[in-house]
């Protein structure tokens, strides 16, 4: 069985939101962070990280520490989605604590990648 494009899997993850009959579905992979509700549906494309970043230990417990913060703060879902996945970034690239300074050097560089021609294509639909 070959890969699947991206297409295909935005219709396999709705198929599995309208079935399982929840209230959200986040899916969340190594390229994009995919929000399923009634009221809103939305990718967001991640900033590529090393593999070891990606990997580690904590990556998960750090997306939902940022993910859940946004939650705290009654922010809407894409800036929740959006925090969780700048604090694993940066937890996993710059190490120290998610300091206002490493979270805006994190979101500094992720813009920075999203200008970059050759970059581009990382963060558009197939």
């Amino acid at each position: 069985m070959g890969e699947r494009s991206f297409p295909d899997l935005k219709k396999k993850y709705f198929s599995i939101f309208r079935t399982m009959d929840i209230a959200n579905l986040l899916i969340y992979s190594a390229n994009d962070a995919i929000f399923y509700a009634d009221d809103q549906q939305f990718v967001l494309s991640r900033k590529k990280v090393d593999h070891h970043v990606e990997i580690a230990s904590n990556a998960r417990q750090n997306f939902i520490a940022g993910y859940s913060m946004g939650l705290l703060m009654r922010l809407e879902m894409a800036h929740c989605i959006a925090l969780g996945l700048i604090v694993f970034g940066s937890l996993g690239e710059l190490k120290p604590g998610p300091e206002q300074k490493n979270l805006y050097t994190y979101i500094q560089n992720w813009l920075w990648d999203l200008q970059k021609t050759e970059e581009i294509q990382l963060y558009q639909e197939s």
